[in-house]
């Protein structure tokens, strides 16, 4: 009995061993490369300079579509920073995906698109309570910029 349960132990150990291993890199490796690229599309200073409005644009690969965070920043000390939007699939126009970001005034930040799979305003306790500015998503607007369409066959 005592050589059967040898064997059974060296052949798990030598078999099941390395397959742990590899499974354990695979994870690693996958985890890191699974990791959504993140790319700053818009950086807009408000009129009177005392905030920053950030679009990151972020792809999960092909079967994603893309994201859009929207980030409100403090330029004088304290340089708070909040995630004020997000939004997923959000398009431009037929042809461009994106949001448009611009302020109304300064205490009012417009994020314009077209269509969203997902669009909502986040973080707005925090928006009401430490802040004057008001956040605006305002959807079904077509921006009109065709520069990237591209025609086939010339």
């Amino acid at each position: 009995m005592k050589p059967l349960i040898r064997i059974v132990s060296v052949v798990v150990t030598l078999v099941l061993g390395p397959l742990l291993i590899l499974a354990a890199l695979g994870l690693l490796f996958f985890g890191l490369a699974a990791t959504p690229s993140r790319e700053l599309a818009a950086r807009v200073p408000s009129p009177d300079g005392r905030w920053v409005a950030t679009v990151v644009e972020t792809n999960g690969g092909a079967s994603t579509s893309f994201g859009y965070d929207v980030t409100l920043q403090r330029v004088a000390w304290p340089h708070e920073s909040v995630k004020v939007a997000d939004l997923y699939g959000a398009t431009r126009n037929p042809d461009s995906y994106g949001v448009n970001v611009r302020w109304g005034s300064s205490s009012n930040l417009i994020v314009e698109y077209m269509a969203a799979k997902h669009a909502a305003e986040t973080n707005w306790l925090w928006l009401r309570t430490t802040t004057p500015i008001h956040i605006t998503l305002r959807g079904g607007i077509n921006d009109g910029d065709y520069r990237v369409k591209q025609t086939v066959g010339t």
